[in-house]
């Protein structure tokens, strides 16, 4: 970022403004960064997040990147739904092929969001399993870095 002219001088390494919370003002937000030299990483939390990170990225590379990833709490039939995020409650299953294929376009950089991520998990009977299958996803995610 920045190479060949920018005026790259700081990069947030961790934003979101290609979620619809950012739709009203979205050009104004990248305009202020711009001019204040911030390059931005555009952060993924599933498939609709990461595709539209690289969609914004790709308008301008000189000041943007774009990561791919899916969040823990999508992992779960019972997912913590982030209206900031999305506007529509759509829950996503994993799927590690398309991930890994958008992780191949030029503007990512990197894996994420992804992780562990327990604390919205409720204490119940399939607490285990949903432990467990946040485990299987960011193995998977991993080997996608990897």
């Amino acid at each position: 970022m920045g190479r060949g002219g920018g005026a790259v001088s700081i990069i947030d390494a961790h934003t979101h403004v290609q979620f619809p919370v950012f739709d009203s003002d979205r050009s104004e937000v990248i305009a202020r960064a711009k001019k204040a030299g911030v390059g931005m990483i555009l952060v993924g939390t599933q498939g609709m997040t990461s595709q539209a990170a690289i969609e914004l990225a790709r308008k301008d590379l000189k000041f943007m990147r774009a990561t791919v990833g899916y969040h823990p709490n999508h992992a779960d039939e019972s997912w913590h739904h982030d209206s900031k995020e999305q506007i529509a409650s759509r829950p996503e299953p994993f799927d590690a092929k398309f991930f890994l294929e958008l992780a191949e376009k030029p503007e990512v950089v990197a894996i994420g969001e992804c992780g562990l991520d327990y604390y919205r998990l409720k204490q119940s009977a399939e607490r285990q399993a949903h432990i467990g299958r946040q485990k299987e996803i960011f193995r998977a995610q991993i080997e996608i870095a990897e």
